[in-house]
């Protein structure tokens, strides 16, 4: 049975490859909700295992989950805005 590191490490090289999969056949919306559901997975595993945050109260681990949220919602604003 592999180590709990061995094992995030491997889940995190699979985040990481999703992240650079040649995306010449998606169209731009695909290509860019396929990264932020990457970005979202990344960052849980980081606050969740990294940080080690799993005991936090949820406000905490909210708040850390929400910002990748807030951050995609606003550059997918100006994106449309053309800012």
């Amino acid at each position: 049975m592999p180590s709990r590191g061995l094992a995030l490490s491997a889940c995190m090289l699979l985040l990481l490859s999703l992240t650079v999969v040649p995306g010449a056949q998606l169209s731009h919306g695909a290509w860019a909700a396929l990264v932020f559901v990457v970005l979202l997975g990344k960052s849980w595993l980081i606050s969740e295992r990294f940080m080690e945050l799993k005991q936090a109260p949820w406000l905490w681990r909210g708040a850390l989950l929400l910002w990748p949220c807030l951050l995609g919602a606003l550059l997918l604003g100006l994106w449309s805005a053309r800012l």
